[in-house]
Order: structure tokens, then C-alpha cells, then sequence
């Protein structure tokens, strides 16, 4: 009996202990559930886009992200660019969700804003900076919509300007713009060159930010120059007309006659041609051999004005070099040389905008090709060989005259009748 007596004892010590851990368990959830849990704080390492919210109370963190989004809504601002026109965006085009940003957060991680964009105010503010349709139609307001979130879930306290041509959609028919086309004419003589340096490069693309270079496309080594000096000049001419910045180009001692003044760019193993493509898309150089043409584009997205070449120019009559020659007779003459005039251009880089209007004007180089010396030979008396000796250089010069103005001669412009006045003008500065 004392046996049975013993065992329910123990039964219920057993039972009243297990009764007490319940309880103590479920009073101390119950604690923490109804007062803990009232107050929780946030981890280490939770943020909520640059506010580190570490020890914070979900109230404390509610005042933490107000006075933040209140000091950066005081120092920001946000405009947008396109040419010369700036349209600045009301304060209520971007706004921030607080308290769906603060629901985003979790426990040890860092989490973005919630910003919403007023579409119709955005729009507004686009149509009014642009007023060009085609601008408007190739523009990525998806993309800018992106750009603009960004730059508030960062909390920049500064103002921020968003250059419109920077969110042109480049794929599809805007990145298949032809741009330029340049056309260098007289190539017949070096069109077997042409297609064999052209069968490898028949285009190449040149990326944002980025700089080219001839010799590093090209082998400048190789012997056929004008073949090459064609390519580079068709390149300069077409990146001309727009907003690539030249770093190094050269010419040569005298204008060749597949290039305009003020367009030829000459290429050797120390002559290079480079330019840098200072916009945010890639552009794409493409050639083609016409018959006795060879054809260079540029295409790809718009450029932020249209551009267009300015030349100033001037010519320079050569020196006349005058020749005695024993086998000629004293009335006669012959021209050895013509000569060639010297050359200058001053060649200009205009910025218009839409309207049409000059924004800005760059001198881009000025090229001179001197003057090639006119050399002609011509005949003396024998008597008159002691007494041109003695004379002057001048006085020589109006003897000779006087001769050939009492000759029978025919008015030949080979004949040394148009010595002096070559002569005269030997100096055209």
C-alpha cells in the first residue's frame, strides 16, 4: 500500500513540475509579447537607402527618415537640359512614400525608397523644354523616369541637371541615323589599295567616352600613304561637322588633290589622326568604293546641336625664279615650272540650334600650303651681259622689259613679258 502510496506521489511531483515550466514559459512569451515586443528595435546593418537605422525603434525610425527627406527636399532640385533651353521641375513632380518606404524594411538590410513620379508633370516639362517632334518621339522617358528615381534614392542634397539627349532610345531607327557622309573623289589610282585595306574594316564603331585612333585601326606602316591619307581625310571630313574633339591631326606639305582645303588629314607610322567621342552612345564609321569615289558615314543617335563648317581662305601668288640660259634666244622665254599658289584656310565649327540659331562657334585649324616658286628661263643679249652685271636687280628687270616690249612676240603667256609683274608680287602679305 505505502508502495502504490509512493508512486502517485511521484506521478504527481512530476505533474505539478511540468505544470510550473508551462507557466513560467508562458508568462515569459506572454511578457515579451504584450511589453517587449511593443518596442522592438531594428538590427545592425539596417538601412533604408543611405539612413542606417541600427537601434532604432520603428518610431524612431519614422522621425529619422522624415528629417532626412526634409533636408535633402531643402538643398535639391532637378532640372532638365536640351540645347540652350533649361526647364526647371516643380517640387511635387517626385515624391516619397514614407510610410510604404518604412514598411519595405527589413531587420539587417538595406532597403530602397518608395518614390513616386507625377507622369503628367514630367511630360509637361519635357514638351516644354523640346520642341522638336523627332527629339520627342526617339526620347526614353521610361529611361529618364529610372534616372530620376536613382538620383532621389540617393538623397543628394544638391541640384541635379538631366541632359535630355542623354536618354535618346538607341536601339531601332534612332541608332541607324546617317549623320554625315563625306565623299573623296579622284581614287581611281589607288582603288586596288582601297579594297584591300577596306576588305578587314569596312566599318568600326567608336563607344561613349571614347577615343580613336588611326594607327591603331589602320597599319600606318604600310606603303600605300595616299591610299591611307584618302581614308583619314573621308574620317575628318565626315567627324567634322559634328561634336568629336580633335586631339591630333596633321597635312601634308602640299594639298592633295583628292582633298579639299581645310579637310585633308595625312596618316604615317608619326603622323596620327585622333578624335574622341565625348557622348554617351557609340557611333558607327562605315565605308563604301564607288567607282572613282570613296564613300565614309557616320551614323548613330542625334548630337546635341546641328554643326556645320565655316572656311575662311586666301591665296598666295608664288615667287617668280628667273633662269639665264645661253640656248635661248634674247627674245625668247620658257616656262620650267608654273608653280602653284600657296594656300590658307581657317576652318570654323558652328553650333546651331533648332531655330536655327548660332550657339556656338569653335576655331577648329588653320591650314597653310606655301607657295610653289614659278621658275622661268629666258635669253640675253650678248651685249648686254657686262651692263646687267653692274645694273640693279631692278634695272635689269626694266631693261628686259624694254626688250621684249620693242620684240615681235605673239603675247604667248610663256614669253617674259608677265616677268615683272609676277615679280611684283612676290611677297603677298
Amino acid at each position: 500500500m505505502s508502495r502504490y502510496l509512493n508512486v502517485k506521489l511521484f506521478g504527481l511531483l512530476i505533474t505539478c513540475a511540468g505544470l510550473i515550466f508551462i507557466l513560467s514559459y508562458l508568462s515569459t512569451k506572454t511578457y515579451e509579447t504584450v511589453f517587449h515586443d511593443q518596442n522592438p528595435v531594428f538590427a545592425s546593418g539596417t538601412m533604408i537607402s543611405s539612413i542606417s537605422l541600427d537601434g532604432m525603434s520603428k518610431e524612431q525610425a519614422e522621425s529619422e527618415l522624415t528629417n532626412k527627406i526634409q533636408e535633402w527636399s531643402k538643398a535639391s532640385s532637378f532640372s532638365l537640359r536640351y540645347q540652350n533651353k533649361t526647364t526647371e521641375l516643380p517640387d511635387n513632380i517626385i515624391s516619397i512614400d514614407e510610410n510604404a518606404s518604412i514598411q519595405k524594411v527589413k531587420d539587417g538590410q538595406q532597403v530602397g525608397l518608395v518614390v513616386v513620379i507625377d507622369k503628367s508633370l514630367l511630360d509637361e516639362a519635357i514638351n516644354k523644354t523640346i520642341e522638336n517632334k523627332a527629339i520627342l518621339k526617339d526620347l526614353d522617358i521610361d529611361k529618364l523616369e529610372e534616372a530620376l528615381i536613382h538620383s532621389v534614392q540617393e538623397l543628394q542634397a544638391e541640384p541635379k541637371q538631366f541632359q535630355l539627349l542623354a536618354y535618346l532610345k538607341t536601339t531601332g531607327e534612332n541608332a541607324k541615323k546617317e549623320l554625315t557622309v563625306s565623299n573623296i573623289k579622284g581614287i581611281a589610282n589607288q582603288y586596288k589599295n582601297l579594297e584591300t585595306i577596306l576588305t578587314n574594316q569596312k566599318e568600326f564603331e567608336i563607344g561613349p567616352n571614347e577615343t580613336f585612333s588611326f594607327q591603331n585601326v589602320f597599319d600606318s606602316n604600310q606603303p600605300n600613304n595616299e591610299a591611307l591619307g584618302m581614308i583619314a581625310s573621308g574620317i575628318y571630313e565626315a567627324i567634322l561637322p559634328t561634336n568629336f574633339m580633335i586631339v591630333e591631326r596633321n597635312i601634308s606639305k602640299q594639298l592633295p588633290s583628292y582633298s579639299e582645303l581645310g579637310l585633308e588629314a595625312k596618316v604615317s607610322d608619326k603622323m596620327d589622326l585622333v578624335f574622341a567621342n565625348p557622348n554617351p552612345y557609340s557611333y558607327k564609321i562605315t565605308f563604301s568604293l564607288l567607282k572613282d569615289t570613296l564613300q565614309v558615314k557616320l551614323i548613330g543617335p542625334p548630337f546635341p546641336y546641328k554643326y556645320s563648317i565655316k572656311k575662311e581662305t586666301e591665296s598666295y601668288s608664288p615667287k617668280t625664279v628667273l633662269q639665264f640660259s645661253a640656248k635661248l634666244s634674247p627674245i625668247q622665254s620658257k616656262i620650267i615650272d608654273k608653280g602653284k599658289n600657296g594656300l590658307l584656310a581657317k576652318v570654323y565649327r558652328e553650333a546651331k540650334d533648332d531655330q536655327n540659331l548660332i550657339i556656338e562657334t569653335t576655331f577648329v585649324s588653320e591650314d597653310f600650303y606655301p607657295p610653289v616658286y614659278r621658275v622661268v628661263q629666258s635669253g640675253l643679249l650678248p651685249s648686254e651681259k657686262s651692263a646687267s652685271e653692274n645694273n640693279s636687280e631692278n634695272g635689269g628687270n626694266d631693261s628686259k622689259q624694254n626688250l621684249e616690249n620693242s620684240s615681235n612676240g605673239s603675247g604667248d603667256l610663256n614669253s617674259t613679258n608677265m616677268l615683272p609683274t609676277e615679280t611684283d608680287i612676290e611677297n603677298p602679305s
